[in-house]
């Protein structure tokens, strides 16, 4: 074989190896995974069930859930549900209820002895109203009690709770933030109450009686929603 025809040779080979390997890596490329996504967020608590006969209905929180205690009571009993405690106090915020002394240790112990199945939780307003005070008009409530959110939501990992969101406040703006961290936490078991908008009294936050009734009576109809 003389020179050229070697030459020749060669140079389609090497050619060859070329278009093998541009279609090789046209073949990489067309195989290679889509974008992702997006992926839905996940709610940190999956939709619960309720069964009113089994429920034991433990409801912690402000002065809120001290003046809806009462009439709340009386509309789960007359749903079947046999246990209900109340060990709400006025003033209280997220943080004292977080922690193991004062309303958290009535938590604790609210918790080990009478073992709830459901816990309704009524807190916020105080802690957005904390913006309220002299001095702390630039409080950062989100970030302040985001990790006692997240130590709340550790003590109740044992049960099913329910944050019952803050009523919008005819005194101070929603705090945006605060109430979307709040959501992301409990998931599915946040229920918004700010567009039931109870009937306040001359305070201008709390519920009047016909407030209070209204508030119950959205606090029930969401609870059925989930049965």
């Amino acid at each position: 074989m003389n020179k050229k025809k070697l030459a020749a040779i060669l140079a389609l080979a090497a050619g060859g190896v070329l278009i093998l390997s541009a279609v090789s890596r046209r073949g990489r490329a067309s195989a290679s995974p889509l974008p992702d996504s997006p992926q839905t967020s996940v709610p940190h608590k999956a939709a619960y069930r309720f069964s009113w006969p089994r429920e034991r209905v433990l409801l912690i929180g402000d002065s809120l859930s001290v003046g809806v205690a009462p009439i709340l009571e009386s509309a789960l009993r007359e749903r079947g549900v046999a246990d209900f405690l109340s060990i709400g106090r006025g003033g209280t915020n997220i943080k004292q209820w977080a922690r193991n002394e004062g309303d958290g240790a009535r938590l604790n112990e609210a918790l080990s002895t009478f073992r709830p199945t459901l816990v309704l939780i009524s807190l916020g307003t105080n802690d957005e109203a904390t913006r309220k005070l002299p001095g702390y008009e630039n409080f950062d409530v989100a970030r302040q009690r985001a990790p006692h959110i997240e130590q709340l939501r550790e003590k109740l990992s044992g049960t099913q709770s329910v944050w019952l969101g803050p009523p919008a406040a005819d005194k101070w703006p929603a705090d945006r933030p605060f109430r979307d961290l709040i959501r992301s936490v409990w998931g599915d078991m946040y229920f918004d109450t700010e567009a039931v908008a109870p009937r306040k009294g001359t305070d201008r936050v709390h519920f009047s009686s016909a407030g209070n009734r209204t508030w119950r009576d959205a606090i029930i109809a969401w609870l059925e929603t989930r049965q």
